[in-house]
């Protein structure tokens, strides 16, 4: 089952519809080892470069896919078919800090496309995708760009040394 902010859950059979209770302790201790588990493999990072975070579910003029969903839809070059971030959301307290989600094995490349969301959005969904974000984060990286191949990011001043 998928949420609109992309998070994933998993359904599990109501608790009273359990019968014994030997079984309904043994079933709740089960369901909280594996929420333990799955806590501490998740990793956070912030960015701090949006304009407003409520623009992540902004849709763009002739364009039915926001900001979220194609965050969410990046894939991970570790785990093949799998998403890279878990999930996307506003950080608390925050008009324009962003929480990033993602598993521990994923974080190098997490981390590189926090860093690099700006470009990452320009040059795979086009400029009109980067309302969401201060003019101060577009501006900075004025120079930088994602190469699709290699999925890695540059600044064009140091592209001459990506194709020697």
């Amino acid at each position: 089952m998928r949420f609109p902010d992309g998070t994933k859950m998993q359904s599990m059979p109501m608790v009273t519809t359990i019968i014994s209770q030997q079984s309904k302790e043994k079933y709740g201790f089960l369901l909280i080892a594996k929420q333990e588990a799955f806590l501490a493999k998740l990793c956070t990072g912030t960015s701090w470069e949006f304009s407003q975070n409520l623009l992540l579910d902004y849709l763009p003029k002739n364009s039915s896919t926001s900001l979220r969903s194609a965050i969410m839809k990046i894939q991970s070059s570790k785990f093949p078919g799998k998403p890279v971030f878990h999930s996307v959301d506003h950080a608390w307290g925050s008009n324009n800090g962003v929480n990033f989600i993602f598993i521990s094995e994923n974080e190098a490349e997490a981390q590189m496309f926090i860093a690099g969301l700006v470009p990452y959005i320009r040059d795979t969904l086009g400029v009109d995708n980067l309302r969401p974000f201060s003019k101060d984060a577009v501006k900075h990286h004025t120079n930088s760009v994602f190469d699709q191949t290699s999925k890695q990011f540059f600044l064009t001043t140091d592209i001459w040394i990506h194709h020697s």
